[in-house]
């Protein structure tokens, strides 16, 4: 932690453009993001020792991550105005030579904080608003009463599959889901409930 401590210090002016987080693969312990337009930005992960990694670009604005179980990978949101300023979720490579091969859109519009890995990093699920505004990306808390489904996706092919509109017992009352968690096994998620931050369970399997 030291180490990065020392990193971001050192950015100076680029401090608040560093969003903190280890790479499981133990090369990154952040990245830098720079726009180089109006939208467009370039992502540098930055090494533990210091060391100059491939730059990325995407193309949007707000770009949140989480890297893959292996840290081969990154799953991402941005937003921009073919969007129609909406959350839109990729999934990159992002290690060594490969950084920024292999981009595939999801075609879903969430925030990748919505979403979870499996243990084995085949797949990501995530929660998904059934509809949204436009602008939902640069205000997510206009989300936060509007209720998702829950959908899996291939990390290799970027394929989705919808595997859930989760609802009470009753069947009529919807939820809407933040820190969703997969189990071990597969078999089920876990998520906190935004309207009353009560902990819920699907079943899976």
């Amino acid at each position: 932690i030291e180490s990065g401590r020392r990193r971001k210090r050192g950015l100076g002016e680029n401090g608040d453009k560093v969003q903190v987080q280890w790479s499981p693969s133990g090369v990154a312990i952040a990245t830098l993001n720079e726009y180089v337009n109006g939208t467009e930005q370039r992502v540098f992960p930055l090494g533990i020792r210091g060391e100059n990694f491939k730059q990325m670009f995407v193309n949007g604005r707000l770009f949140e991550y989480k890297w893959t179980p292996d840290g081969r990978q990154m799953a991402y949101n941005v937003y921009n105005a073919q969007s129609n300023y909406k959350p839109e979720l990729f999934i990159v490579d992002a290690l060594g030579d490969d950084i920024g091969k292999n981009r595939k859109d999801t075609g879903l519009q969430t925030w990748i904080e919505k979403c979870g890995y499996n243990r084995s990093g085949t797949s990501l699920y995530c929660a998904v608003p059934q509809s949204l505004p436009e602008g939902a990306g640069i205000e997510p808390n206009i989300a936060n009463d509007i209720a998702d489904d829950i959908y899996k996706i291939d990390l290799q092919t970027g394929a989705k599959t919808k595997i859930a509109e989760p609802t009470d017992a009753t069947g009529i009352m919807e939820y809407t889901i933040s820190n969703l968690m997969v189990s071990a096994d597969e078999k089920y998620i876990y998520f906190t409930d935004k309207n009353d931050q009560s902990i819920r369970s699907v079943r899976l399997k």
